[in-house]
């Protein structure tokens, strides 16, 4: 495996550990991979944390982009930014609150790994129309976010804190 200065994987090392877990998923079977742990619970844990910080770093700052194409009048540029700088980290926050096992597994499974009424919520931002509904639902999104944010931030006995424990 390669590993950078500061410790984390790379890509590479990345694309190594997906051939590896699906491989494992073919011999166990889709049963068995869903209760079995990762193999590599260590480094799945590292990248949760490297995304968490990369979120981070960039959310609140990211959501002018939005911002700006909704005041454009630019739907699909308007549309394509929601949906990367403010739903897309939001399910990987929300994911890293709910069901940190999976919590680079997109918008796929969002009706198991959700408690239902986090997933209604959800799913009403995701839904939009228009420019009207981006504009008027980028607000609540992204308060969402940066309530889960700080949340994560907390230790607490029923939030996963994502910290670094080196």
């Amino acid at each position: 495996m390669s590993r950078r200065r500061d410790g984390l994987l790379t890509t590479e090392s990345k694309r190594d550990f997906a051939r590896r877990r699906k491989r494992l998923f073919e011999q166990i079977g889709p049963m068995g991979m869903v209760e079995q742990e990762y193999a590599d619970s260590f480094v799945h844990d590292r990248w949760e944390i490297e995304r968490y910080r990369e979120i981070k770093a960039w959310f609140v700052a990211s959501q002018s982009f939005v911002r700006k194409a909704v005041l454009r009048g630019k739907e699909v540029d308007a549309l394509a930014s929601f949906w990367g700088y403010t739903l897309r980290p939001l399910v990987e926050l929300l994911r890293m609150r709910y069901c940190p096992v999976r919590w680079d597994f997109g918008m796929r499974y969002l009706d198991r790994d959700l408690p239902s009424t986090v997933y209604a919520r959800l799913r009403d931002l995701i839904f939009v129309r228009d420019l009207g509904e981006i504009e008027a639902k980028l607000p609540e999104a992204t308060a969402w976010a940066v309530a889960l944010l700080r949340e994560l931030d907390q230790p607490s006995a029923s939030v996963r804190v994502v910290h670094d424990v080196d």
